[in-house]
């Protein structure tokens, strides 16, 4: 048997995309929004919510987890969370 979404193992890139929709969800932003406030575009936002981007680049995280505020270890757990399981 195959571990999936019920047993909370999701792919790397569906788990941060859910992250990253959940986060934005909740900082009450729209995906325009959040891509003003990070640099980026909206289509890298969109693409990354619907995990069609499999390793996000590095300097588009950091940008995401500013954009955030996020800081110490709400950091960490963000751009922790687009790491596979086999990576940690």
């Amino acid at each position: 048997m195959v571990p999936g979404p019920e047993d909370g193992c999701l792919p790397s890139t569906t788990r941060f995309a859910t992250v990253l929709r959940a986060r934005r969800l909740s900082a009450g932003l729209t995906q325009k929004e959040l891509a003003q406030l990070a640099g980026i575009g909206v289509r890298t936002v969109r693409e990354l919510e619907r995990a069609r981007v499999h390793r996000p680049q590095c300097g588009t995280l950091a940008l995401l987890a500013d954009a955030f505020g996020l800081t110490g270890a709400a950091r960490e757990d963000f751009t922790n969370s687009v790491r596979s399981v086999s990576e940690r």
